[in-house]
């Protein structure tokens, strides 16, 4: 499901070649629009496998084993923790719409980064991936955006 509130996005139009390229995994992309603060929330059930120090990143991993990143904003790790409050510890067992992180996303335009949040499947050479409709605004933990089933 969406992590976070806003307007999906294709890879293709995210601000940082490697994300766009897609080459850590398959990619959602999320542009917050304007909000000010929104909570960045679970897309599945699982265990919090990294929550990055600077809090702009943290990462699950399914019960079906699927790996999923989720990285706020485009180069933002530079804010070091600024506009970033962690809500998990790695270990962590979490259900669909828990939240992860709390983030200010006016800190992250002021600073001069791209709001647009990544929902990546890092170990996707097991799985295979589907982007589902993508043509409306998501809601976090409701909206529905990748499907993944196990391969074999």
């Amino acid at each position: 499901m969406a992590p976070l509130a806003g307007s999906p996005a294709a890879a293709a139009y995210i601000a940082d070649p490697t994300f766009a390229a897609e080459i850590p995994g398959p990619t959602v992309a999320i542009d917050p629009g304007e909000a000010d603060r929104l909570p960045v929330v679970a897309p599945c059930g699982g265990t919090v496998s990294t929550v990055f120090d600077t809090g702009h990143a943290a990462g699950i991993t399914s019960g079906s084993g699927a790996e999923i990143l989720i990285h706020v904003g485009v180069d933002t790790v530079k804010m070091e923790g600024e506009g970033f409050s962690k809500l998990v510890s790695e270990g962590q067992r979490v259900a669909a719409g828990d939240p992860l992180l709390d983030v200010d996303f006016s800190a992250v335009r002021r600073a001069g980064y791209p709001a647009t949040t990544m929902m990546i499947v890092s170990n996707a050479y097991d799985f295979d991936v589907e982007r589902l409709d993508l043509s409306a605004p998501v809601e976090p933990g409701k909206s529905d955006v990748m499907g993944l089933a196990r391969k074999g």
